[in-house]
This record gives C-alpha cells, structure tokens and sequence, in this order.
C-alpha cells in the first residue's frame, strides 16, 4: 500500500468511525420523519411492501399499510409484477461492505425501508413528455437508496414503483414477469464487468460459482459474445452451466481437485483473460474456499499477466499507460477492497489503488437503459433466459424464505442455481 493510498483509506476510514455512532440515530430520526410527513411525496392511498425490520425473522416482513408514490417529474410509476432478490438486499444493502459482526447495526440503520433493486412490472402513470406510456411493460432497477426529500426511499418489494425512467427498458417479449426481474442486477453487472475490463469476442474467461446469481448470467452473456468460457460449479449443476452456453465445466466435487482442473485446462487451451470469480466474499463461509488465493498464485500461471508497454515512440498515447486490466474480478471482499472500489468510483475510475490484477467491481446502477437494451435483445434475439431457481409469494414466509436463502445464519450451508424472485402478482402470461 502506497503512502497516497494509505492516507486516503485513513480519512475514509476515520471518517467512518466519526459518523458511523451517529449513522443510527439518522436512521431513527428519518424514520420519524416518515411518520411526521406522510404526504410528502406519497398519496393517501394504501399498499403493501416489504420493508427491513431488524426485529423480524430474517430481518424482512410485509406491511399493508405503506403510502403509495406519487409522480414526478423524470420517474414512472409502475405496478411490480415480479421483484428479484439478491445477496446486496438480504444483507442490508451496505452490509456486505463492513466486516460481519457490523451486521445487526446495518439492519437496524436500513428498518422500515422497501428493499429491493430489480423488478418487472407494467407502467401506469407518466410525465407529458415521457418517452414511455400507460401500459408499457419495462424492467429495470429502482435505485434510490438515499433520501430524495424525507421518506422518499426506492425499493422494489411493492406493490407500486416510483422509478427513475433513466434505470427501465422494454421487458423482453421472450421472458416472463419472474424471469424479467431476475435479469436486470446481475445482467448488468456482467455487462459493466466485462466493458471495464475489455473482455473481447474470442478471448477466455473463467467464471468461478458459475451456476449461481451472477455466474450463469455471466455465462450466458459472455458464451453469446464469442467468449471462450470455462465455469466452474457443483456436480449438480454441471449440465445446467453447460447449456447455459460453456464451453467448459470444471465439477469442484469431482474426484480431481479443481485447482489441478484449472492447471489442466489453462495448459491445454491457455491462460484465462480474465477470472470473474463471484463466490470469494467476506463471509467466512466463502473465505474458506480461497479461490482468489489459489488461482492468482498458480505456477506456472493460469491468468494471463500484463505490462506496461515497451514501445514509447508509439504514437498512440494510449500504448503508453498501464495496460493492466485487472482481470481477476471479484463482487465482494474485505472492507478495504471496498474502499478502494470507493475511491475509483469517487474519482470517477481515474485513481485505482487496487494491486496489479486484481479489482473489487461495483456496479453503477443510475441511467443504465441501454444496458437494459442490450439485455432485453440478448434475450429475444439471441435466446438467453436467465435461472428463477425460487418464487417465492409477496408474504411474510415468502420474503423470509428469500433472505433465508440468500444470507442463512452461520453454520448453513448456501446453495446457488439461478436467482430468487418474489412474485407480486403470479404470472398469467408473458
């Protein structure tokens, strides 16, 4: 660690400590605030969402008394058919980012706030001079997590949406309601991914937890952008990556340890571009796995290294940067790591603390239409269908048995194929 990057993660990090006391109190006077300004961008009609609770089972549980949204300007209003779930929700949000024992205080900070992200649903309500109508069926994200104006949060566990127009497209034809919002998080952070780091038609990429949320999603877009693609997973779930568009499956229950799999398979075809490993995380039941340890020390290598350019007539400026694409890529990781993908977001990716080859990616949700786009046509066009491994009802039991699933108490085992969804209204048709 650099002297400028030990002195910006400092200030973050006291920064932290500083505000964090008084974090709950926020939390506790918004919720207030909710109370004492009902109408406030809300109508007096009432629906039913699932908010946080940090004294409920598994943290989450259904109210009937929450204020429907009303319209403004730049938003639609949308009656949710179907909302995903993912990890990110069933760990408050912000949780992920702070070591586990923080986690309670989390919940308590994000209670009686809608949860959610992803969702599909049909528009009711717009501006005069929205480029959507009544009617329109869309997907997307609802990414309003901080205040807007006292008790206006987003969330997607509802009934009706307020949602940014610049976070919605046109739900694929080919995909049901459930299906549509089980796309919209992963799809796009495979999307932004692999943008980021210059992943190319042709090029080889290995995706570790290949038939989980984001993996089989991974493994879809990418098989269907000419990438050769090895993914790794269970025994069970072999034939599922593989029809999700793989070129090849390494089982980590085979009787061949997986890491001399990898060697194997990185000696026969060649080192990997890029790993997009999505099971190395802060909890500690991923931290025993240590993928991330053990592939980047391989020897000889199985990722691809690169190096500053060594033509400096070159007259393309470009050649004369650091070409290191960190291309081993990993969605959750120790606080530091999350610093660091802080920083290069705040300095809008121009200051990048993270070690050669390696990155923490977190995804930016706001005006992400045409990725939606892109999605939406990778879909109808290109036959990709995400994984809905659970449906789960719009009741107390039913997001519970979601955000069990997600984040189980210590000592559970996890198991991930495809994504989890929350059905408002069950789907009747496409």
């Amino acid at each position: 660690m650099g002297p400028l990057e030990a002195l910006t993660i400092l200030t973050l990090g006291l920064v932290t400590v500083a505000v964090s006391p008084v974090i709950m109190a926020i939390g506790v006077l918004l919720s207030a605030a909710r109370c004492a300004t009902k109408s406030f961008g809300f109508s007096a009609t009432r629906q039913r969402a699932a908010i946080y609770d940090h004294s409920a089972p598994d943290r989450i549980r259904i109210i009937d008394n929450a204020r429907r949204p009303t319209l403004k300007r730049g938003f639609v209003l949308v009656k949710v058919h179907a909302a995903g779930v993912n990890p990110v929700d069933a760990k408050s949000v912000i949780g992920d980012k702070f070591p586990e024992s923080w986690m309670p205080f989390w919940f308590r900070v994000c209670t009686n706030q809608i949860v959610g992200f992803d969702f599909s649903g049909e528009i009711v309500q717009t501006n005069a001079k929205s480029k959507h109508n009544a009617g329109d069926l869309v997907f997307g994200l609802n990414y309003q997590y901080l205040p807007k104006g006292l008790g206006k949060f987003g969330g997607t566990l509802q009934e009706y949406a307020l949602v940014p127009e610049h976070e919605i497209w046109k739900k694929p034809e080919s995909l049901s309601h459930t299906e549509a919002a089980a796309l919209p998080l992963v799809g796009l952070t495979c999307l932004q991914a692999f943008e980021q780091h210059g992943l190319q038609e042709g090029q080889r990429l290995l995706v570790v937890g290949a038939s989980g949320g984001v993996g089989h999603v991974a493994t879809a877009v990418a098989s269907r952008r000419g990438m050769d693609v090895t993914g790794v997973c269970s025994t069970a779930n072999v034939e599922f990556v593989k029809e999700m568009g793989a070129n090849t499956v390494l089982d980590y229950r085979a009787e061949k340890p997986i890491m001399e799999q990898i060697d194997a398979e990185a000696a026969e075809k060649g080192a990997y571009d890029m790993v997009f490993d999505t099971v190395s995380s802060a909890d500690s039941r991923d931290k025993k796995a240590d993928y991330e340890g053990q592939i980047r020390s391989r020897s000889p290598p199985v990722i691809k290294k690169w190096v500053r350019n060594s033509h400096p007539t070159s007259v393309n400026p470009a050649e004369h940067s650091e070409v290191d694409k960190h291309n081993y890529v990993v969605f959750g990781g120790a606080m530091i790591s999350w610093w660091r993908a802080l920083v290069k977001r705040l300095t809008l990716k121009t200051v990048n603390f993270f070690p050669m080859g390696f990155e923490l990616f977190w995804i930016d949700m706001p005006h992400c239409a045409h990725y939606l786009e892109i999605l939406q046509v990778l879909c109808d066009e290109q036959g990709m269908r995400p994984k809905v491994q659970q449906t789960c009802a719009f009741t107390d039991e039913g997001v519970q048995a979601a955000f069990h699933a997600l984040n189980p108490p210590p000592g559970e085992r996890r198991s991930a194929s495809g994504k989890i969804v929350v059905q408002i209204i069950p789907d009747k048709r496409r």
